[in-house]
């Protein structure tokens, strides 16, 4: 899976999967009553295996919760905040290369292609449309400043101040990724090996588009304001 050799933590957590159950083609669950009474295949495995997987994520959320700390001096934050112009741009290069590089191309693009079900991005979960969703909610979030109840400033704000017409465009780009990847079909792997012109397969393409008409947008918004950023990752 790509995204086990760009990040090998994650590859850990893929190879715990494999010890739970092989990925293939979704399929439905085992009823509730095996599985909590241990008489599913593998229950018992694949409890401890949840248990592994709960606890690394955990150890490694709790490393970004320190890298934020406010109080921490020698933190993350006390440097993102202390040299701005620097940060704008980690800011513009992660959402042109998430939007980009990674969702229309890697995650979506790939298995478009390929139609193979060991490309698709949560292979093991089947998690996949929403994983998407989450991507677009996430630069959704970074452009206007928004996150849950908190309502800061985002780039959006900042390129408006600079060229408004071309914020309402990006905005708007935004806005039809969102829409693009909630239109994504579940189960994505039998999305991605319908025939051409199919509904799931239709909506794969408009998705890897929708993303790819983002980046190329906020790669010029970065460019306005001062930001240029390597779209390629």
């Amino acid at each position: 899976m790509i995204v086990c050799r760009r990040f090998p933590w994650l590859a850990c957590l893929a190879a715990l999967a494999a010890l739970a159950g092989a990925c293939g083609p979704a399929v439905s669950p085992p009823d509730a009553a095996s599985r909590s009474a241990g008489a599913a295949t593998n229950a018992e495995r694949r409890r401890q295996v949840l248990a592994l997987k709960a606890d690394l994520l955990t150890q490694h959320l709790r490393i970004v919760v320190d890298a934020w700390d406010p109080d921490e001096v020698a933190g993350y934050r006390s440097g993102f905040v202390r040299d701005v112009d620097a940060s704008i741009v980690r800011i513009f290069t992660g959402v042109v290369q998430l939007s980009g590089f990674e969702l229309a191309g890697e995650r979506l693009g790939v298995s478009f292609e390929t139609r193979d079900q060991e490309d698709e991005h949560s292979c093991f979960s089947d998690n996949t449309p929403k994983d998407f969703i989450a991507g677009a909610q996430g630069i959704a979030n970074i452009w206007s400043g928004a996150y849950g109840e908190v309502d800061g400033t985002g780039l959006g704000a900042l390129v408006a101040s600079l060229d408004p017409a071309l914020a309402e465009t990006v905005a708007a780009a935004v806005a039809a990724a969102q829409s693009a990847a909630a239109a994504l079909p579940p189960p994505y792997d039998q999305a991605i090996a319908g025939a051409d012109g199919s509904p799931g397969r239709t909506a794969v393409e408009a998705a890897v588009e929708a993303f790819e008409d983002l980046a190329g947008k906020l790669h010029k918004a970065s460019i306005v304001a001062g930001a240029v950023v390597d779209e390629a990752g």
